[in-house]
């Protein structure tokens, strides 16, 4: 196969922009790496705990290969490429072989790399994380069969986001839709603070009583989008703070978490007051979307990105140029007059009369925002569209901040301008958007999906939020008057709400006093923590700081410390550019005897409909098992009886068929007491029965 490391090694470097970058999965053969097709994930499963400041993730993958032109005797490698936010600490990997759980060890990346391929080389049981740039990550597994699966699970921590409403994360899709998972993706909440869960939309997520994890809050989401929203309720009081001792090896110190909202905290607002105006220029023959669609995003936009201070017009094209209100509305005060999702656009387009009648309205305001939502296509020369802004600029002196969402389909007409085609008006609002540093994002013609549909909206909510926030310059400083807090690592910092993790020393009360300094006026506010978190996680706290080093090492440095991040990788379990997360087989590795499979599927034979019926169990010197399920051609071949180690077992054993069911007899009086594994082989699958002698 791959005839050397350091070939594979260089490519591995050189290819990783490329490939690394997207979010890809490929199964291939690796002795004929022109033999692959796109892989599937058949299911996955997030299962989710959140603390105060950060939430602990596990995701679950079953990957599956199923494909008419490959041999189902021949080995294939899973090659999974994707992508997670830059603020993630990945703190685990398993690789099930067989009913084992190989908690995966982690090396430094090259040993690593060069022990997974000489693993391969002689066929054994692999899997290989690998961090290879701040968001791509690539994930290998190795064997996989045509028509079987392998499963994995990957753990990560995400810090929550603290804003003026609400408490929040976002759980990244992306390892699942790089593949063509058309299952529902599963996710679980274990709550242990007492929150309440809703979706971004405000629904509240709905608990269910599950039977490995107990009462938990579930939702399903279809796998066409790239994060999912989760926010966290009966959280009021900000900042939050939290201490947790470092065990018996430091009992007068420990680790810190804290967030803080500026504005919760310190009582004024970052925000800046805006006037907006929403122009809506409606063209049928250029949009797939029902005006209704239309309408009704734009007044979820409206809810979800303004704010209290805000005032809103909104202009449509209809039999002339229209106006939804009277004049420019309090966001305080859209409840007192009709939605604007009732609003009916006409069928062609009034600009660029509107685009004039949009900056004369906002003549003389303070703080004006432009929002075009549009399909229309009666702008295409860009002669006129130049024109356009030329005139906007003699007429009222400088152009308006613009932000354009355009949804014009193939129908719509098409320029050409230095070297790029552009669609509809999509030149005028290229010229608009860039002039006045404001934002232009176009929506595919081919979607479809109300879900993708609402994705787009939510990007294109974010960066108008992002480009309209004043760029509040923050210091921030705590003095603790208790205790001693140093190697402090600031994870977050903006105005919209900042966090900090570090450690201390001391014993509570803590009486904390934060100051900030904002626009050259200084705010300060008294923080108190009377008590400290119990001490049941303090390697959690100690492995999330340690893995923000590590990223800040990584990130703000031309050349980081590679031996110090490598240590730090090493010694807290948190993965690195320099450092890999390696599984092997149980021959090689102890199998993880306190790893807990909480997933629906405790294994991958459990999705198929194979039942297994034994008695006793516990059992003595003897048991008997009856397996059903199989079809004709499932014929065991061949037995084995082993213990948590992989090592198999003296014993004897029996089988033969009775009807539908295999009849197994196993007399095994003479091994010591524990845990074993009934292994049978059916071709190039492998069932396994957990078999408890005492």
């Amino acid at each position: 196969m791959k005839t050397s490391f350091w070939i594979y090694f260089f490519l591995l470097v050189f290819s990783s922009v490329d490939v690394c970058s997207q979010n890809k999965l490929q199964i291939q053969n690796p002795d004929r790496t022109w033999e692959s097709i796109t892989g599937s994930i058949s299911y996955a499963e997030y299962i989710i705990r959140p603390g105060i400041n950060f939430v602990d993730c596990d995701l679950y993958m079953t990957y599956e290969c199923k494909a008419n032109n490959f041999k189902n005797d021949v080995q294939y490698e899973v090659n999974h490429s994707f992508i997670l936010p830059e603020n993630i600490l990945v703190t685990d990997s398993w690789l099930w072989v067989d009913s084992f759980i190989m908690k995966a060890l982690i090396l430094e990346r090259n040993t690593a790399i060069n022990i997974y391929e000489g693993i391969v080389d002689r066929r054994r049981d692999p899997s290989l994380l690998l961090k290879n740039s701040a968001t791509n990550y690539n994930y290998k597994i190795y064997p996989i069969f045509n028509n079987n699966t392998r499963r994995v699970k990957l753990s990560f921590q995400i810090p929550v986001d603290v804003n003026l409403h609400d408490r929040s994360f976002s759980l990244p899709l992306t390892p699942v839709t790089s593949s063509d998972i058309k299952n529902p993706v599963v996710i679980k909440i274990v709550d242990e603070h007492n929150y309440d869960y809703t979706n971004e939309s405000g629904e509240y997520l709905m608990l269910e009583n599950d039977p490995k994890l107990g009462l938990i809050y579930k939702t399903n989401v279809t796998p066409d989008v790239s994060s999912y929203t989760i926010k966290l309720k009966n959280e009021q009081d900000i900042p939050k703070l939290s201490f947790v001792y470092d065990g018996d090896t430091n009992p007068t110190g420990g680790f810190y978490q804290i967030s803080v909202q500026p504005s919760a905290a310190f009582e004024f607002s970052t925000y800046l007051e805006k006037n907006v105006l929403i122009l809506v220029e409606h063209d049928s023959v250029n949009s797939n979307f029902k005006k209704a669609e239309v309408m009704s995003s734009v007044d979820l936009f409206i809810k979800e990105n303004l704010q209290a201070g805000d005032s809103l017009q909104v202009v449509y094209n209809g039999n002339g140029i229209k106006k939804h209100y009277p004049n420019f509305i309090p966001f305080e005060s859209l409840n007192n007059f009709p939605s604007v999702s009732h609003i009916r656009p006409g069928n062609f387009s009034n600009m660029p009369a509107s685009l004039f009648e949009t900056y004369e309205n906002l003549k003389n305001r303070t703080n004006p925002v432009i929002i075009i939502i549009s399909s229309a296509g009666n702008v295409s020369s860009p002669a006129t569209a130049q024109s356009l802004k030329n005139e906007l600029v003699n007429q009222y002196g400088e152009l308006i901040k613009t932000f354009v969402l355009s949804y014009a389909n193939g129908n719509a007409p098409q320029s050409w301008y230095a070297n790029i085609t552009y669609r509809g008006n999509d030149l005028l609002h290229s010229i608009l958007t860039t002039n006045s540093k404001g934002l232009l994002m176009t929506l595919a013609s081919n979607v479809f999906s109300k879900d993708l549909w609402l994705q787009h909206w939510k990007n294109f909510g974010t960066q108008f939020g992002f480009l309209t926030q004043k760029p509040f310059e923050i210091q921030y400083s705590l003095k603790p008057q208790n205790g001693l807090c140093y190697d402090n690592i600031e994870v977050r910092k903006n105005a919209g709400g900042w966090m900090q993790t570090g450690r201390f020393v001391g014993t509570p009360p803590f009486e904390m006093d934060a100051i900030i300094w904002l626009d050259n006026q200084v705010f300060t506010r008294k923080l108190n923590m009377t008590s400290l978190e119990e001490p049941s996680k303090p390697e959690w706290y100690k492995q999330i700081h340690q893995g923000q080093k590590i990223l800040q090492m990584e990130n703000l440095s031309l050349n980081p410390k590679r031996l110090d991040i490598i240590d730090l990788s090493l010694s807290h379990r948190v993965l690195s550019r320099f450092t890999a997360f390696l599984a092997l087989e149980p021959n090689l590795q102890e199998p993880c005897a306190d790893c807990t499979d909480e997933s629906t599927t405790s294994t991958e034979d459990i999705a198929s409909s194979v039942h297994w019926k034994v008695y006793p169990n516990p059992f003595f010197d003897k048991v008997k098992i009856e397996l059903s399920g199989l079809s004709a051609e499932d014929q065991p071949k061949e037995i084995t009886l082993v213990n948590t180690r992989g090592e198999v077992q003296v014993a004897e054993i029996s089988f033969k068929r009775q009807g539908e069911i295999w009849m197994i007899d196993v007399e095994a009086g003479h091994l010591p007491a524990g845990v074993y594994f009934l292994k049978v082989r059916l071709g190039n699958r492998i069932l396994t029965c957990k078999l408890v002698k005492i």
